[in-house]
């Protein structure tokens, strides 16, 4: 059986508009930023769910506005369009929250609860949950079973609470339907000829 491509998901902001927080003080945004974090972590929002107005960057140039306009850590913002596109295909996945920005409504996707994806007997991926580390590009080699992910486009994991993972069925129904706005940053498995810097 061929491994189930798997990547992580991230705005296009070469191409699109990235919306973001206003410009408050800097202790205001890093206070707003640790509280989101801290709603998503596979579980179920808690309601009420309050998300801050995001908003265009007023020092650029308007760009078009994707339909991932925006991701932090543990969640994704989806436009209403790829929302509804992707809600039979992901809606067993986790919950949509409809959310206001300063020209419209988006939608942020809770990916949730947790899965025990993670095949640590192919992998050296630390078993020990880290809710700090985000970024498992910069983890030795991940490796996923296949059993799992092969019912979940789209899942978190224990020890990357803060990463959303996508399969290759999340990237063609992405791709098939025309969404645009989010590049695919493939994490398993790894090209043998790809050089590893981590």
């Amino acid at each position: 059986m061929m491994p189930i491509v798997t990547y992580t998901l991230r705005s296009d902001v070469n191409t699109h508009e990235w919306l973001s927080l206003p410009p408050d003080p800097r202790e205001t945004i890093i206070e707003r930023t640790e509280s989101l974090i801290g709603q998503f972590c596979g579980r179920p929002v808690t309601r009420p769910f309050v998300y801050p107005i995001l908003g265009r960057n007023p020092a650029e140039v308007p760009r078009p506005v994707g339909d991932m306009p925006a991701s932090m850590p543990g969640v994704i913002l989806f436009s209403e369009r790829a929302a509804k596109v992707l809600g039979a295909l992901i809606g067993h996945c986790g919950e949509f929250l409809p959310m206001e920005w300063e020209e419209g409504w988006l939608v942020a996707f809770n990916v949730c609860p947790l899965v025990d994806a993670i095949d640590f007997d192919r992998c050296k991926a630390n078993p020990k949950p880290s809710d700090d580390c985000w970024l498992p590009r910069m983890c030795p080699d991940l490796a996923f079973r296949q059993d799992v992910i092969a019912r979940t486009p789209i899942f978190k994991v224990p020890q990357y609470t803060g990463t959303p993972f996508v399969t290759e069925v999340f990237k063609q129904h992405w791709e098939g339907a025309g969404l645009e706005g989010a590049k695919f940053e493939r994490v398993w498995p790894w090209p043998p000829d790809l050089m590893r810097f981590w």
